[in-house]
């Protein structure tokens, strides 16, 4: 199976204890699909046995659904070809949402989560800013962003690109094409998986490698067609 890989985004593994790579991508056949170590949906590793971003793959899979992910795939094995993204990435079909997975919040309840289909989105944005977050259960720096979609302000969603998730990675940035996803179990929180800049850096900071392409959503928001979904 071929897939253009769009995220490879941080994710603690099942153990709680390490990290792995959350990689999700669309088919040859316009579908998004998450690969996942398991039947479980247990992340990647975070190595280089893990396909990169911007790249697309030959791949062998066992489709591996979970409620709320039925996009998930059971890695087995893959190798590199030489083609671009963006075929692929213009054959996902619209969806007409308003809202962002339904509404302009942070997360989805119980009941929300039951009506969503599918647990990825690739839209457009604008006034597009990172900044970080003072975290004062885990006692740590963690990152949000802020952005403009279909004309509904979203405060405070997650970050796990990991270009981003740095302070490098932190500032302004106008227009951009971003990934945003759900997780399988609560809290469903959303959290932007990858981002792709259209526009420039506003605010001053260290150079980030934000490995731009022009990568063009469709118009409305896209969801690949799914059978039974």
């Amino acid at each position: 199976m071929k897939i253009a890989i769009l995220t490879r985004s941080y994710k603690q593994r099942n153990d709680k204890k390490t990290s792995g790579r959350c990689v999700a991508g669309i088919t040859e056949e316009g579908k998004w699909i998450r690969l996942v170590a398991d039947k479980d949906g247990d992340s990647l590793p975070p190595d280089n046995s893990t396909p990169f971003t911007k790249t697309v793959i030959d791949a062998e899979v066992v489709p591996s659904p979970l409620a709320n992910q039925t996009e998930n795939a059971i890695l087995i094995g893959w190798k590199l070809l030489d083609e671009s993204i963006k075929a692929y990435v213009a054959k996902l079909s619209p969806v007409n949402e308003t809202f962002l997975f339904g509404n302009k919040l942070d997360r989805l309840n119980d009941d929300e989560i039951k009506r969503t289909k599918g647990s990825l989105r690739l839209v457009k944005v604008s006034d597009m800013k990172v900044y970080e977050v003072y975290d004062d259960i885990r006692r740590r720096v963690t990152y949000k962003c802020s952005f403009m979609y279909k004309e509904n302000q979203y405060e405070k969603i997650a970050v796990t690109d990991p270009r981003f998730y740095t302070p490098a990675g932190v500032g302004s940035f106008g227009n951009a094409t971003i990934v945003v996803s759900l997780p399988n179990s609560p809290i469903y929180m959303k959290f932007v998986a990858a981002i792709y800049l259209n526009g420039t850096r506003k605010s001053a900071n260290q150079a980030v490698d934000t490995n731009q392409i022009p990568l063009e959503a469709p118009e409305g928001h896209p969801l690949p067609r799914q059978n039974n979904s």
